[in-house]
């Protein structure tokens, strides 16, 4: 099994689950000191900082991996958690 971000970009995988984590479900896990940006362990960062790094790098990353693999989805797994659902 591998996985990660991009995981789809190393291997040839039998099964493919794209495990989405909304924007506004990074946010408030960044502020909770509970979750790195790619790449990098900085957990305890100032939120707005790993916002920044965010917005320019992470997100970019990812939705160029999400538009090259969406048409080899086997499923879609919602990461969020009931108080970011239905934003």
């Amino acid at each position: 099994m591998i996985y990660g971000t991009g995981a789809s970009r190393i291997a040839t995988p039998d099964l493919l689950v794209w495990a989405d984590l909304p924007r506004w479900e990074t946010q408030l896990r960044q502020r909770a000191d509970r979750v790195d940006n790619l790449g990098v362990r900085n957990a305890g960062e100032k939120a707005s900082l790993q916002y920044k790094r965010a917005y320019f790098l992470d997100w970019r990353v990812v939705d160029r991996v999400r538009q090259a693999t969406l048409d080899r989805w086997d499923f879609l797994l919602d990461t969020s958690t009931e108080a970011t659902r239905g934003w």
